[in-house]
């Protein structure tokens, strides 16, 4: 980090990638060499694109694409390197060629605030009726777009009819300038064909107000399915989900070859790194016995572990997959969770997935209404601190973001105790520790509307963490996390 050469690559990095810091809190840098960058440009991506057309070739036209992407503050090291996220590669002609295929002009990248930028991509996007393809990080961001357009479509609508930018939005204005100047024509044609569809409600408002969107490109993988099954019951009704790699900062991990299998199936690439696999039951260890690819099983658990050109050896970076088939000696793998999102309070180890079942199906049991977000804690967090339970009996702390009438709602104990009977189905140990007393029973707080829209605000000031790449972690690892979160009980 302060430029002293030679000791993690033989040549000078061009690029440092932040990781996203879901699951430990704190943002890691790691090297990017000149030859990784260039394989990024003239091989993956262009894989990627293949996969799309050759599933949707709907989408092999020359419309362009909404893309929902968030340019971040770049950083630098004391040496001068450019720091940000993989998925946000620092400024080149490639770049160039993509914001051109894409609605939204470049001078609105150059606009920080994430809600106004967020308005400009859908402004320009409505402004194109011929979108036949969206793509965003995560299925998180799809349903908040969706969450805007039913919030601001009046806005949106005028700005159209008329050929400017809301004054209310945060903007430069030398930047609104180049916007309004170059880009924003008045429509009213276009502008009366929305509004005659937003009236009309937001159910598949998607594709009502873009008749060719084929497919959303997004992550829908491990929690992210409950924003997928958000949308497709909501404003994406009709439209197709496709997360095309299993990618992590680290390396890219694998190729989803069967767009519509649930979970997602990912066919490891062995040529952008070198994988070694740890069985589960081994992953404890320091220094565990590893597989090569021709050694692992179908059906079995395993913990990946990775060496890349960026100065990555035998790296473990938290990934449990499952292999579930074969492409030739290539493992297909459907990810399982990361070790460091594992509740552990008594060596139970209960998975992320486990608890988002065991969520969902409590709350469709409540009246009257849905789920919107939830996240979780180990009670030892607070051990030390001035909210320290009384209890000797560790246990888990569940806060949960409720849509719907929320004035009337109040839940019996027998309602509320509902996550911890079905996380108790869901996995053995945990029943196992509950039975024994080992393990106490599920702490449930209800949290304020928009709670955790605030929080992935705060997670972005306060992790080094970037709006394309930000997951909300589902098991709390910092007390400051924790503060924030019993601060917004209703």
């Amino acid at each position: 980090m302060k430029g002293e050469e030679g000791v993690l690559l033989p040549e000078h990095p061009v690029y440092m990638h932040v990781t996203s810091s879901t699951s430990s809190g704190i943002s890691k840098a790691l090297p990017c060499s000149r030859e990784s960058m260039r394989e990024l440009f003239t091989e993956f991506i262009p894989f990627a694109l293949g996969l799309i057309y050759k599933y949707y070739p709907e989408c092999w036209t020359l419309s362009k694409v909404l893309r929902i992407y968030f340019l971040p503050r770049y950083r630098y090291t004391n040496s001068g390197i450019m720091m940000g996220p993989v998925s946000s590669p620092p400024p080149s002609p490639a770049m160039s060629i993509v914001y051109l295929l894409t609605t939204t002009p470049f001078p609105a990248y150059e606009v920080y605030s994430e809600p106004d930028v967020l308005y400009l991509h859908l402004l320009f996007g409505l402004k194109d009726k011929k979108i036949a393809r969206i793509d965003t990080s995560f299925a998180s961001m799809a349903l908040t777009a969706g969450k805007c357009l039913e919030e601001k479509w009046e806005q949106l609508v005028d700005d159209i009819r008329v050929g400017r930018i809301d004054p209310k939005l945060n903007i430069d204005e030398n930047i609104r300038w180049k916007l309004v100047k170059n880009y924003m024509k008045p429509d009213p044609e276009r502008a009366n064909e929305l509004e005659k569809e937003f009236k009309k409600g937001f159910d598949g408002i998607f594709k009502r107000i873009w008749p060719n969107l084929k497919v959303i490109i997004c992550a829908t993988s491990g929690t992210f399915s409950m924003y997928v099954e958000k949308l497709e019951q909501s404003y994406a009704r009709g439209c197709a989900f496709f997360s095309t790699c299993y990618d992590a900062t680290e390396a890219l991990c694998g190729v989803n070859l069967l767009p519509e299998a649930r979970p997602e199936r990912y066919t490891v690439v062995f040529n952008s790194a070198f994988f070694e696999y740890i069985p589960v039951a081994n992953s404890g260890e320091d220094q565990p016995k590893t597989l090569f690819m021709e050694e692992v099983k179908l059906g079995e658990e395993y913990e990946l572990v990775v060496t890349t050109l960026n100065a990555l050896y035998r790296f473990r970076f938290g990934d449990v997959v499952k292999v579930v088939d074969f492409v030739e000696q290539a493992p297909v793998v459907e990810l399982q969770y990361r070790v460091g999102q594992l509740l552990n309070v008594h060596g139970e180890k209960t998975s992320e997935n486990a608890l988002l079942s065991a969520v969902c199906k409590a709350v469709k049991e409540w009246p009257g209404v849905s789920l919107k977000d939830y996240c979780c804690a180990e009670s030892v967090l607070l051990f030390g601190s001035n909210k320290e339970s009384e209890s000797t009996v560790p246990y888990y702390i569940v806060f949960i973001e409720l849509e719907g009438d929320l004035s009337s709602l109040k839940l019996t104990d027998k309602q509320a105790e509902l996550i911890d009977v079905y996380l108790r189905a869901e996995t053995y140990p945990y029943e196992s520790f509950r039975r024994k007393g080992a393990i106490g029973p599920i702490r449930l707080h209800i949290v304020k509307p928009n709670t955790f829209e605030e929080f992935r605000n705060y997670i972005i000031n306060n992790s080094g963490a970037s709006a394309n790449q930000l997951k909300i972690p589902r098991a709390l690892r910092r007390m400051d996390y924790l503060d924030f979160m019993l601060g917004k009980i209703l």
